[in-house]
């Protein structure tokens, strides 16, 4: 009993500074102190990563993402199957459909990528019509956020197909 409450009282003074920051909700003094763990302690793990990734988000910080994909990618690129697709979301978010395909096509195409369904709704979503395949397997899994999201893209390409071939002209109806 005692080594277990010696265990718990030192987890929770290691991490003090979080555990505060956490509760008194300062994101922006939560994502410095995280980057000075991950970039000046050398402390890059996937708790620490997922941590900035979300603080980062919340306050908006695009490039504290991407300073993190280039850390990850350099120091641990074994981690990247673990984040990349977290850390695409900049690039989702450009809407660059040619780079967000560069980007989550080596991440739908490794099968040890966590959250790999995600990266290949990203591809199709950037394929467009191209990706309805991709859609029509996706629709068909266990995750009901991609399913739901696979046949709503679906929708709308088929919407689309139906007008582009009743008007092969292109012109509306």
């Amino acid at each position: 009993f005692l080594i277990l409450i010696s265990l718990l009282d030192f987890y929770f003074i290691r991490n003090w500074k979080l555990f505060n920051f956490l509760e008194l909700e300062d994101w922006p003094g939560l994502l410095g102190w995280l980057e000075e763990r991950i970039y000046v302690k050398g402390q890059l793990n996937r708790i620490y990563s997922n941590l900035l990734i979300n603080t980062a988000l919340s306050v908006s910080n695009l490039d504290a993402l991407h300073k993190l994909e280039t850390e990850v990618r350099q120091r641990k690129p074994e981690l990247f199957r673990s984040l990349g697709v977290s850390l695409g979301i900049p690039v989702l978010l450009k809407q660059n459909w040619s780079e967000v395909a560069d980007y989550f096509s080596p991440l739908a195409d490794d099968p040890k990528t966590k959250r790999r369904d995600w990266a290949r709704w990203c591809r199709a979503l950037a394929a467009g019509v191209n990706g309805v395949d991709e859609l029509l397997e996706l629709a068909g899994g266990k995750d009901a956020f991609i399913m739901i999201l696979s046949t709503q893209m679906i929708s709308q390409f088929t919407g689309n197909l139906t007008e582009l071939y009743n008007n092969p002209a292109g012109r509306a109806p």
